[in-house]
């Protein structure tokens, strides 16, 4: 019996999905922090890359910029989801509010906000939006 050379992409249909898919991609339960996850576009060499960030440096705009935007230095053109993992939702709300501006060359699919207990987007495609794979 042979070994599989490849595995079977990740299937993220929601994000509930992608929720409670992130813990296990970073191997711990993120608290007050920002997860990144490079969901595209299809062929995009950065698909697939998980990377948290602290919560709190974030909320200024040079903190942002060091954050989320050398991701997209390092990736232009990219298409992101971006889940704040916090108590405090308002908080986690603002920072994407005033930071997600300052992306400019990224498309961010979906930003939301959750205390595990529910999430609230900060933005919501009304559009039909196709399943994310991710290959691992």
């Amino acid at each position: 019996m042979g070994m599989r050379s490849s595995q079977e992409p990740l299937r993220i249909t929601s994000i509930d999905d992608a929720i409670h898919l992130l813990p296990h991609l970073l191997g711990f339960q993120p608290e007050e922090s920002l997860v990144t996850l490079i969901v595209g576009p299809p062929g995009c060499s950065a698909e697939g890359l998980v990377a948290r960030m602290d919560l709190l440096p974030l909320s200024t705009r040079a903190g942002f910029l060091a954050g989320p935007g050398a991701i997209e230095t390092a990736y232009p053109s990219c298409d992101m989801l971006m889940v704040v993992f916090s108590q405090d939702v308002h908080q986690g709300l603002t920072i994407l509010r005033n930071g997600l501006p300052l992306l400019t060359r990224s498309r961010v699919l979906e930003a939301v906000v959750t205390d595990q207990v529910m999430w609230l987007s900060l933005i919501h495609i009304s559009e039909p939006t196709r399943p994310l794979y991710i290959s691992y």
